[in-house]
């Protein structure tokens, strides 16, 4: 009896930027350290969270920004043309 071969299943896509949400972490706790108010009440403890919830949101949008922008920048740069002197 011959065995049955196994459907091989969908392959997993890899996220392009694997540890971006530590970068996120890092810039959203360095914000928040440096902006914690001198009293922490609570209305000034929401607000405080809900402003480094927000610099966490503007950190992902600029580093999903940043990836193309790179892209472009390379594309944009001058390539250096061989020289037809040479092929000879």
């Amino acid at each position: 009896m011959a065995s049955k071969a196994k459907p091989k299943g969908k392959a997993k896509a890899k996220k392009p930027a694997g540890k971006r949400w530590l970068i996120v972490l890092a810039f959203t706790a360095f914000w928040a350290a440096v902006n914690e108010p001198g009293q922490l009440s609570m209305g000034a403890a929401i607000v405080w969270g809900l402003t480094a919830l927000s610099v966490a949101f503007l950190v992902m949008a600029g580093l999903a920004l940043l990836g193309p922008a790179l892209v472009l920048l390379i594309r944009a740069l001058p390539r250096p043309k061989p020289d037809e002197a040479d092929e000879t």
